[in-house]
């Protein structure tokens, strides 16, 4: 099978346990508040700000980015803040565990999320990796909630540096570290689409 023939099967299996997630009522205990509504599948929860990047020095998090890595984040994320693609995209790989808030983790979405909001939706945010095109997981997550009265998918926050729960690699690589003089605010990206 050659290597393009293998990308395009995974992808499709990838694609169909991404949708099956997605339309199970069973996937989770709060599953009601990620069951998809019919002829919904996202918004962003303030346009602006959820778009614009912002560092956090106490937290090591930052969403800015560098020449080399916009062109990365206008293949893979662009696309979904702008409407192109969707949650279920066989581009995007849904978490399906609940994300565990310390101290850090909420205050880094309280940068993006109002107070009620986050109280209200704190046991419903999932986020999500996103796939190259391989199928293998890249950097990049983005971090929603499913908004109970409108059924729609809700995102806050744009991760492209995977430096709100880092793992093993990215701390080890110094990722923060090296991206901690990043200018560019995604606004700037998704303005000039």
């Amino acid at each position: 099978m050659n290597t393009e023939k293998f990308s395009r099967v995974l992808s499709e299996q990838s694609s169909k346990k991404t949708r099956s997630f997605l339309d199970s009522t069973k996937a989770l205990s709060s599953s009601k508040h990620l069951e998809p509504s019919k002829g919904v599948n996202h918004v962003l929860y303030d346009g602006i700000k959820t778009i614009t990047s912002c560092q956090l020095s106490d937290e090591q998090f930052t969403n800015f980015l560098n020449d080399r890595l916009t062109a990365d984040f206008q293949d893979k994320i662009l696309p979904l803040i702008t409407g192109k693609k969707s949650l279920n995209s066989t581009m995007y790989s849904l978490d399906s565990t609940k994300v565990d808030l310390n101290k850090r983790i909420k205050k880094i979405f309280n940068e993006y999320v109002n107070p009620e909001d986050f109280q209200e939706y704190k046991d419903a945010i999932r986020k999500i990796s996103i796939k190259d095109s391989l199928g293998r997981s890249t950097s990049h997550r983005i971090y929603f909630y499913k908004n109970r009265d409108s059924g729609e998918y809700v995102i806050f926050l744009i991760d492209p540096l995977h430096l709100v729960i880092p793992d093993a690699y990215t701390k080890n690589h110094k990722v923060y570290q090296k991206n901690v003089n990043n200018r560019i605010c995604i606004s700037k990206i998704v303005n000039h689409k």
